[in-house]
């Protein structure tokens, strides 16, 4: 994308007519002129991510309900493989299960919260990917997390 500083296809009119068009969770802030060297997977200086789990994810009164569901509906149900997800077959296994009135406990929470405290600091990466030249003596194969933060339940209204 080329936009020119100085006219009305400036970078911040740039982020204003972006922002136009992203949904209400999603809001970019800025945005700056780089050079065609410039390789985001491997200079940024940092990363954040979001992610939103189902509360049957860390309820632990899920297991019961998923284990019954699961029992009656037979193990085939469930995929072999992880990347040939079901989407059907997950349909019914939440629906067998009930799993739409499943709430997460602040014990839940807290038991998430203590588990993803095990990944905050510096970690080797080489197990996570495919790549056979992943050295550990390279400071590259190691990622520094500095907060994993686990918020309230949200509930859908």
């Amino acid at each position: 994308l080329i936009v020119e500083d100085g006219e009305d296809g400036s970078l911040d009119h740039l982020v204003k007519r972006v922002n136009a068009f992203l949904p209400d969770d999603i809001v970019l802030h800025a945005a700056v002129q780089l050079n065609k060297k410039f390789n985001a997977r491997l200079e940024g200086s940092s990363r954040s991510y979001v992610f939103m789990l189902p509360a049957c994810c860390v309820a632990s009164a899920a297991v019961a309900s998923l284990r019954s569901a699961i029992s009656s509906l037979g193990a085939d149900v469930l995929p072999t493989i992880w990347w040939r997800v079901d989407l059907k077959a997950l349909k019914t296994i939440e629906d067998v299960a009930d799993l739409k009135g499943v709430r997460a406990t602040d014990q839940d929470l807290s038991r998430l919260r203590e588990a993803l405290s095990k990944f905050v600091g510096v970690r080797f990466q080489g197990n996570f990917t495919t790549r056979q030249d992943i050295d550990f003596r390279n400071a590259a194969a190691y990622r520094f997390t500095r907060e994993i933060y686990v918020g309230e339940a949200h509930l859908d209204a």
